[in-house]
């Protein structure tokens, strides 16, 4: 078996979609297969991901090279990546769900997974994932990707947010 070039905690922190399109492909077994690629019987199975923008062009910088490299090593999975706007975001994913055509994988913030819990839009993994899926998360990022004891977003990124000061006292 040939592994990435990457680690996995390497890999989870260039992307948030694609990222946990990877994880979650080696531990969920596909359901139908989308496409014959035609090489000697081997079928492609599609992953819907939506992201949310990072930079001014996440399709070409990030998921462009990120799908290229994936697919390279999991030439059976093909991950579409539909970069989303934020604003709405809660809504459409909500509409989506409710006509059977959410995402396969998103990418989730943790203010909205306790209302896709109460809508029944996300999946609990912990049928899914096993300790060694998990040995690169601490126990603190496995409660912080948790609500009332299950498992449902493995983090994969961390954001620093604080109060900025300018230097300029009173004469803001």
């Amino acid at each position: 078996m040939k592994q990435s070039v990457l680690s996995r905690r390497q890999f989870l922190q260039l992307s948030a979609g694609v990222t946990a399109t990877s994880f979650l492909a080696a531990c969920v077994a596909p359901a139908a297969p989308a496409a014959d690629t035609g090489d000697a019987g081997m079928e492609t199975t599609t992953i819907d991901v939506w992201a949310y923008p990072r930079t001014e062009n996440d399709g070409d910088i990030v998921y462009a090279p990120l799908n290229e490299g994936f697919h390279a090593a999991h030439p059976d999975i093909m991950a579409e990546v539909e970069v989303q706007p934020w604003g709405g975001r809660r809504e459409k994913l909500y509409a989506a769900a409710a006509a059977g055509e959410a995402p396969d994988i998103w990418d989730a913030t943790t203010d909205t997974v306790p209302a896709y819990i109460t809508k029944d839009v996300i999946l609990g993994l912990d049928d899914l994932l096993t300790a060694d899926d998990l040995a690169d998360y601490t126990d603190a990022e496995v409660e912080a990707a948790s609500l009332d004891g299950v498992l449902y977003m493995p983090l994969i990124e961390a954001e620093v947010n604080g109060i900025a000061y300018n230097g300029q006292g009173n004469r803001i």
